[in-house]
């Protein structure tokens, strides 16, 4: 509880399931001026120094009170009255480096306001509902608070967004008041109140990563709940479930940041499988790794010559690709700075350079908020990986070889013309190499919720919507914040599958049958039984093993594991 202007004694929680903010007239003194009233204030700031008092804080993530504030019919407010006085549900840095407010009333309608405030309380982006809506009674506020970016919900439906460079990653803080009208707030009204029903936050989960190792067979790569990783795998024709680092011989365990989820790629002439991830105490790559007959985990910093070790956009994931020709495992990342970066192995050490650094010139787009990088091989191509991201513009972009250095390009400047989908906000794109198929392709959701495919026609890049290289039938729209996952099938369909999380929570999958691409939910396509919905925001993770069951599907359900696999001629749905 802050003491100046609001008083302890003015907040109340009577039993009735209600927290009480009260506006009263009763004279204080703050910050040296005596004023008329005093009001209240409730925040869980966990360095706050008050004894008992734990504290709570959160990165990233959706934040939503239900909150009631009476009405005032002062001149020119809306049916229903304005917000009097400067009612307040917003967030603050630990650091005090930023603030997200979900809504303070203001002006002289009392409207319902939104900002980001970067440092020092100085003016910010942001807007207010229309004064002729009245947001008076009970109604409720919520932001959502990704990389770079807050969307704002009142009572359910988006009101604004709003991207800016103050919003930092360090966690922040909740608090709500109610206080005098100063400088910004409504109409006065004292004695006033406010009730608080509830806040919550929510965070979006990990998704899984799936890997075929020939020596393992498939792994599932998962955040635990206590942030470390573990594996699912089998071991003589069953699954097993391990923490890494129960089968480490060290103590380090570095945690996943929040809503990071690893990326796992087999490397066959190094160390075998890696997974790579955001850690969460310093937003660095770091690796779990077979050495031997055990798992070590390492910062890649460690193994490196010294130079660069840019962080990680918190929320933003790794890409792993493995390059046999190459400087063997790559690993590309959104830096803090919104490049791409790479790790790579140079001899026997890792390097860290932002891609730019070894470019030719010319574009070097930022990543868009939130979003992720995705690698892959081409042999036939430049013999490197290409890096496809959803550049700040919204459009696909890839960072490829060309000779001897890296360049950077719009996949639409490289096309025929035609479709230039932007990608929905928040998703990450998925690509993969068909060997017999177009070469490279890159799917997306788009702006429009459905699947996209960026692929090479010839020697320029084609977009198009998969439903309309489809026979008909369903195109299902992908769910929120959605990204698909890719895998090449050689013995199956000869192309690409591609799977993902359906706006009805299903694992659906477009395939090549024939001459064109269909949709199905998998369900659609199984023996009947489990058909487990997926967990909202998360990826499903798609593998092939040519020696066990064919194409699989991993992916998050009520916080298990559950897989997708071919049984004969039809799909099986089980939890691990």
């Amino acid at each position: 509880m802050s003491g100046q202007c609001v008083n302890s004694a003015n907040v109340e929680q009577p039993g009735n399931g209600y927290l009480y903010l009260y506006l009263k007239n009763v004279e204080s003194t703050c910050e040296g001026t005596k004023v008329a009233y005093t009001g209240a204030l409730v925040e869980s700031d966990p360095a706050d120094k008050i004894s008992g008092h734990v504290g709570f804080s959160y990165s990233y993530g959706y934040v939503e009170w239900r909150v009631y504030i009476p009405g005032v019919g002062a001149s020119g407010c809306p049916k229903g009255g304005c917000l009097p006085d400067w009612p307040a549900v917003w967030s603050l840095g630990v650091t005090n480096s930023d603030e997200i407010d979900a809504m303070e009333g203001l002006g002289s309608l009392g409207q319902a306001c939104y900002h980001v405030h970067p440092p020092a309380g100085s003016e910010g982006p942001g807007g207010c509902q229309p004064g002729s809506d009245s947001y008076a009674g009970w109604h409720t506020y919520g932001a959502l608070w990704e990389p770079g970016v807050a969307t704002y919900y009142y009572d359910g439906k988006e009101v604004g967004h709003v991207v800016s460079s103050s919003l930092k990653p360090s966690p922040q803080y909740l608090i709500m008041d109610m206080v005098p009208p100063g400088c910004c707030g409504g109409p006065l009204a004292i004695p006033d109140s406010m009730l608080i029903e509830y806040v919550r936050v929510w965070q979006h989960p990990s998704s899984p990563s799936a890997v075929y190792d020939p020596s393992a067979g498939r792994n599932v790569f998962y955040k635990e709940p206590n942030g470390s990783l573990a594996v699912w795998y089998v071991q003589n024709g069953s699954w097993k479930d391990v923490e890494l680092v129960q089968a480490s011989d060290s103590t380090t365990n570095e945690t996943l940041a929040v809503g990071s989820s690893p990326t796992s790629v087999d490397e066959p002439h190094g160390t075998g499988r890696n997974a790579y991830y955001v850690g969460g105490s310093g937003d660095k790559i770091w690796s779990w790794g077979v050495n031997g007959s055990h798992w070590e985990n390492a910062e890649l910093a460690a193994a490196s010559d010294g130079a660069a070790n840019e962080s990680a956009v918190q929320g933003s994931n790794p890409s792993a690709v493995y390059e046999p020709t190459g400087s063997g495992r790559n690993v590309f990342y959104v830096g803090a700075n919104s490049k791409i970066w790479d790790w790579w192995v140079n001899g026997n050490h890792w390097e860290n350079p932002e891609l730019a650094a070894a470019s030719g010139g010319g574009a070097n787009e930022s990543a868009a908020s939130g979003g992720s990088p995705s690698a892959v091989y081409v042999p036939s191509g430049d013999g490197r990986s290409n890096v496809f991201y959803v550049g700040a513009n919204g459009k696909i972009w890839d960072w490829w070889i060309n000779g001897n250095h890296w360049e950077d390009l719009e996949l639409a400047a490289a096309s025929g013309g035609g479709a230039n989908e932007s990608a929905t906000s928040g998703s990450s794109p998925s690509a993969v190499y068909e060997p017999v198929g177009s070469g490279c392709n890159v799917f997306y959701v788009g702006a429009n919720g459905k699947v996209w495919d960026w692929w090479v026609n010839g020697n320029h890049w084609e977009d198009t919507e998969l439903a309309t290289a489809s026979g008909g039938g369903a195109n299902e729209s992908a769910g929120s914040e959605a990204s698909p996952s890719a895998v090449y099938e050689p013995t199956g369909s000869d192309r690409s599958n591609v799977f993902y999380v359906g706006a009805n929570g299903k694992v659906w999958d477009w395939w090549i049958n024939g001459s064109h691409w269909e949709d199905l939910e998998l369900a659609a396509a199984s023996g009947g039984g489990a058909n487990a919905s997926a967990q909202e925001y998360t990826v499903p993770s798609a593998v092939y093993e040519p020696s066990g069951t064919g194409t699989n599907v991993f992916y998050f359900s009520n916080g298990q594991i559950w897989e997708w696999l071919v049984n004969g001629n039809h799909w099986e749905n089980a939890g691990l």
